[in-house]
């Protein structure tokens, strides 16, 4: 599916850059720099290219907010462009939009994280495990009954096989979270507000703690969770998107797609994304040269007559059935990326993510250790 894109993209390029006399080149810098780089460029006059690839945490709404870009709306109708809507809404900031999706084309596959199943250890459920997507009977509760079933322990007291991968720690609890409904911070009335201490927040990190210590069907400590499940140690397997690439090529047809189970009271299967790639425009950008740019490289993205086809087969090439390829289409129609981001990364990762995982370590409850952050969360995402 890949392929057939790629081949296509780069026989409009080639088009594109004949017709426009123009040339695409590249400057490859370090993720982590490039936010860095456009506000010294920024500061001093300059630009660090004519569209610059950026985390949409970067710079939606801080970089906006602080006008260090050019609301790209302004010079291009990209609401008629065929981008998809949550991909214009997660770089709008007061009226405007500021980014162009990084992926080439408009309306590429965005999917985050999954549950997989090793079909091996489920030879006569797969069809009922399928329809409780179709029934949206697929809850976490449900998931651990099944995880039961196939925990198996050794002669030597050792767990050979485990339900689950490992849950216990942040990035996993993060995945929880959100499937629960729950977020660790929301915007009310244009602030920040943290959200460390409601029950979609608590419920889900202690519900991870109970997978573990409780049902013991998912270790409590890392056992290489992608090369553990490909070689049967674990039933089912919390993993991403891009992981069904390596699977379809090694376990060939021995897995299935399921989405990130429903938590609480959530009735919506939630498609997680940690993080989105935009295209942005630094704010010292010439904008008659922007103008020209932006309308070459919107006919650069366009979606193609069978945009719809090459997105099928994209996920079929991931896949090894049809109920996997219908999980992933209905999942690929929205998304959700954590907010919180936005934010002091450095604090995130010291102060909330080390409180989650004292609960995840059995040191206290979740929220005790959520309110003994809650108060320096706030004024972290207040600033």
């Amino acid at each position: 599916g890949g392929d057939k894109q790629s081949d296509l993209m780069a026989k409009r390029k080639t088009v594109i850059e004949k017709k426009y006399n123009v040339e695409f080149k590249y400057t490859v810098i370090p993720v982590d720099e490039i936010g860095q780089r456009l506000i010294t460029e920024v500061m001093s006059g300059g630009s660090l290219g004519d569209l610059v690839n950026m985390r949409h945490y970067y710079a939606f709404p801080n970089y906006a907010a602080k006008n260090y870009l050019l609301p790209i709306s302004d010079y291009i109708d990209l609401e008629n462009q065929g981008y998809r809507e949550d991909d214009l809404k997660l770089a709008t900031y007061d009226g405007s939009i500021y980014g162009i999706p990084a992926n080439d084309m408009a309306q590429a596959a965005q999917i985050g994280y999954l549950m997989y199943i090793n079909k091996k250890y489920f030879p006569d459920t797969m069809s009922q495990i399928y329809d409780m997507f179709e029934n949206k009977t697929w809850t976490w509760d449900a998931v651990v009954d099944l995880a039961k079933k196939q925990t198996k322990t050794g002669t030597d007291g050792n767990v050979s096989v485990y339900g689950l991968s490992m849950l216990n720690d942040y990035a996993a609890a993060e995945v929880l979270v959100a499937s629960y409904g729950g977020t660790y911070m929301e915007y009310v009335n244009g602030e920040a507000k943290s959200t460390l201490t409601s029950p979609s927040v608590t419920n889900a990190i202690d519900f991870v703690r109970k997978v573990v210590f409780d049902d013991k069907v998912s270790p409590s400590k890392t056992e290489g969770e992608f090369e553990a499940f490909k070689t049967g140690k674990y039933a089912m397997y919390l993993g991403s998107y891009y992981e069904a690439n390596e699977l379809k090529e090694q376990m060939e047809d021995d897995f299935g797609i399921m989405p990130v189970p429903l938590g609480g009271d959530n009735t919506e299967y939630v498609n997680f994304i940690r993080e989105r790639h935009f295209k942005v425009v630094s704010a010292t950008a010439n904008k008659e040269r922007m103008k020209k740019v932006l309308k070459i490289y919107a006919e650069y993205c366009a979606p193609f007559e069978n945009e719809e086809d090459l997105l099928t087969s994209e996920i079929e090439a991931y896949t090894c059935d049809e109920e996997s390829v219908e999980v992933l289409r209905e999942l690929n129609k929205s998304y959700v990326v954590p907010e919180y981001y936005n934010f002091n990364l450095d604090y995130w990762n010291i102060v909330v993510v080390q409180g989650v995982q004292k609960v995840l370590n059995g040191s206290v409850t979740s929220m005790a250790a959520m309110k003994a952050i809650e108060d320096s969360w706030q004024a972290a995402i207040s600033k």
